[in-house]
């Protein structure tokens, strides 16, 4: 509907700009759920190395062995958070078009 009221490209900018916006709102449960997603699978000790030493950590392996599971847990943490985000900017966005 807000393609057919606006066309493709001003329908995407809305779009855009709504996400954007809220954004701010949902980061920090977004990343308290991220670090609880990893921290069900690291040490913080293990975290801290690969955060400063990035490839060089010893601990690289498991980051990157772990990266299924902690999607995962991500995706159970945050998919009503993920769906809240969306559904609102989409609501927002379809309300200034309608306008």
């Amino acid at each position: 509907m807000i393609v057919q009221k606006l066309g493709d490209e001003k329908a995407k900018a809305l779009v855009k700009e709504e996400l954007e916006h809220a954004i701010p709102k949902y980061q920090e449960p977004w990343n308290k759920n991220l670090a609880l997603s990893y921290a069900e699978y690291f040490e913080p000790t293990e975290l801290r190395s690969i955060a400063n030493e990035k490839q060089a950590s010893k601990y690289s392996g498991k980051f990157s062995a772990k990266q299924g599971e902690v999607g995962k847990s991500m995706q159970a943490k945050s998919a009503g958070l993920l769906n809240d985000f969306v559904t609102e900017a989409m609501t927002k966005a379809f309300t200034r078009a309608t306008k």
